[in-house]
């Protein structure tokens, strides 16, 4: 696992040769794990609805690369009347290549009525469409994976409620780019 990170820091850190989104520019997004999930148990249970949202910002500590920190919310809620959310706090390092961007980040996530944290670590990789010069539209595709999988892992990560040791999922979201020239 060590050198699967290593090699996507490496690859991120050649990324900055290619201006794109130029150094002092700022990141601010906001993306949804494709948003509300009703979820009713095998064998009968209740049902159970999921909203999850999460906002981020980040600054172009150089062409391309940009760094930040990452704050998301997840909202379970279940037929029988029980509510539990699950915060995730983390910081992230993107780089781009062209409109491709490539991300890797540390969170740390805690559900509503425990004391106990999680901790993971995100992989993405994602399409930034511009609509305009400072607005994109980002879909990505992410990997998480629990750093304390002895814990049992992250709980509800990606809507489910359960504890996973590692998540796949599809992220939809917007960002605006704050501070671009007027010229490419």
């Amino acid at each position: 696992m060590k050198t699967i990170l290593m090699a996507l820091i490496l690859c991120m850190t050649g990324l900055v040769a290619t201006a794109q989104i130029e150094k002092g520019s700022w990141l601010m997004g906001a993306s949804t794990n494709l948003g509300y999930i009703s979820y009713t148990p095998t064998g009968g249970g209740s049902s159970q609805n999921f909203f999850n949202i999460g906002l981020k910002s980040g600054y172009f500590v150089a062409n391309n690369m940009t760094v930040g920190v990452n704050l998301d919310y997840l909202n379970a809620s279940g037929s029988s009347g029980s509510t539990n959310s699950i915060t995730t706090v983390g910081i992230f390092l993107r780089g781009y290549s062209k409109k491709v961007f490539f991300g890797i980040g540390y969170n740390s996530i805690s559900m509503s009525g425990s004391s106990t944290s999680w901790g993971s670590i995100p992989l993405e990789v994602g399409y930034a469409a511009f609509i305009t010069r400072n607005i994109a539209f980002e879909p990505a595709i992410n990997y998480t994976f629990a750093t304390d999988s002895d814990n049992g892992g992250m709980p509800g990560y990606a809507g489910f409620p359960f504890s996973a040791k590692s998540a796949f999922g599809i992220k939809l979201g917007f960002s605006l780019y704050l501070g671009r020239p007027a010229s490419e």
